[in-house]
């Protein structure tokens, strides 16, 4: 979508000189300062005049660099989609190719979903403006038809690929499943079931996957996923526990579960779980546990927890949390991490353990409780969102897990107690 003004050199791969660095640091706070302004005041009522004040920079400046406000808006619009400013192609971005290559038709569609909301994370309130704008501005209309045929190129691409991968339904060609697709994983679905019926992004998330195989494809459908509490409208109840800042009422703790403090008589039990869940691929990119010490010297012992069985007092799961700064004025911001023993998981061990952590930080002061999880890890990234964490963002391969990179999803939980 990209629009390049005249006597603007495309930017190239070598290394850049001082003068290239800042006019792209300088393009940046254009686009930055546009996105903001764009978004909130709206596109017709953005001007070039008020961009350039917002950026710091002269409305020369702005003309230089970009020439007209639909192609600062264009720029803006890529970046977002793309999530950096590289001149790569979606067809040879990362998640396109990992999808491609998946050799099995359900994980290409989980990689093509994953795909898309990471862009609508990004960029969804940015088309919406286009989308809007597009009734009343001939401009902008065509951007927006050039973004949908942009969308529907790269579906068809996978739709041909996940033809050659499983038969799809009666009567459909790769056309027709790329048209099913645009309108199942368009901007104006994840608006409209997101932000208006707030959903949830990782309630579209399994939607989408659910709705593409059903829709597309001949598969089995997919094993039902444990029911994750707190989806769709709260109860009276459920509403008067977010105001006092406790999570949603989910189902009871299961019977005999203690969650009690972590003791050092636990360490032998706690370490075997964390290596399990670390074997397991999908915890963290760390691939061994550390000893007791190390373990417990960055995590306070009022933010340690176990989930034990109440007869034979086995560790069945654990949670823990730790600062991430030293700075005082992050003193209340920690990062938690839950681990349950595999023959236990899906019992709601794991939320009981979370409730527990949440207590305890209110108690203690703490304002913001974060963790990083992969987006291959489902079952607690619906759990995380049942009890009042919001995806911020997804860090796109940002470190090596046995010779693969791996994205990570950011996920927070702002008290609704302290610090108000």
């Amino acid at each position: 979508m990209s629009e390049t003004p005249p006597g603007r050199a495309v930017r190239s791969s070598g290394k850049e000189d001082g003068r290239s660095a800042r006019a792209r640091a300088t393009r940046a706070r254009i686009v930055a300062a546009a996105t903001e302004l764009f978004t909130t005041a709206g596109y017709t009522t953005t001007s070039i005049t008020a961009i350039a004040a917002r950026a710091g920079v002269s409305e020369q400046t702005v003309y230089y660099a970009f020439g007209t406000k639909r192609a600062v808006l264009t720029a803006a619009l890529d970046q977002a989609v793309a999530g950096d400013d590289e001149p790569v192609p979606t067809l040879e971005r990362p998640w396109v190719r990992d999808a491609l290559a998946d050799p099995e038709p359900l994980g290409q569609i989980r990689r093509q979903v994953t795909g898309a909301g990471e862009i609508h994370l990004r960029a969804a309130p940015l088309l919406d403006v286009v989308r809007s704008a597009a009734a009343t501005d001939s401009d902008l209309a065509e951007v927006w038809a050039v973004n949908i045929r942009q969308r529907l190129t790269v579906l068809e691409v996978l739709m041909g690929a996940l033809a050659r991968k499983t038969p799809l339904r009666d009567g459909l060609d790769p056309a027709a499943a790329a048209d099913i697709a645009l309108v199942i994983l368009s901007p104006e679905t994840y608006n409209l079931l997101v932000s208006r019926r707030r959903w949830g992004h990782l309630r579209w998330r399994e939607w989408a996957v659910d709705s593409l195989a059903r829709l597309l494809t001949t598969l089995p459908p997919a094993p039902a996923p444990e029911p994750a509490p707190g989806r769709g409208a709260l109860t009276a109840r459920d509403a008067t526990a977010v105001r006092r800042g406790s999570p949603p009422a989910g189902p009871p703790a299961p019977a005999g579960l203690v969650v009690r403090p972590m003791h050092d008589d636990d360490a032998e039990q706690v370490l075997a779980i964390y290596q399990a869940g670390l074997d397991g691929g999908q915890a963290s990119l760390e691939t061994a546990a550390p000893g007791w010490q190390d373990f417990t010297a960055g995590r306070p012992a009022r933010l340690r927890f176990v989930a034990a069985d109440a007869a034979t007092g086995e560790v069945t799961g654990w949670v823990a949390a730790s600062a991430v700064s030293s700075r005082r004025v992050y003193a209340g911001v920690v990062e938690h991490s839950v681990y349950v023993h595999p023959r236990h998981q899906g019992r709601g061990v794991g939320r009981a353990l979370l409730e527990a952590l949440i207590a305890a930080c209110e108690e203690a002061g703490i304002w913001t409780i974060q963790s990083g999880v992969f987006p291959e890890n489902a079952p607690s990234l619906r759990l995380h969102e049942a009890l009042g964490f919001r995806v911020v963002g997804v860090r796109e391969r940002v470190g090596r897990h046995r010779g693969v990179w791996r994205d990570v999803v950011l996920l927070e939980r702002r008290s609704t107690v302290v610090g108000r």
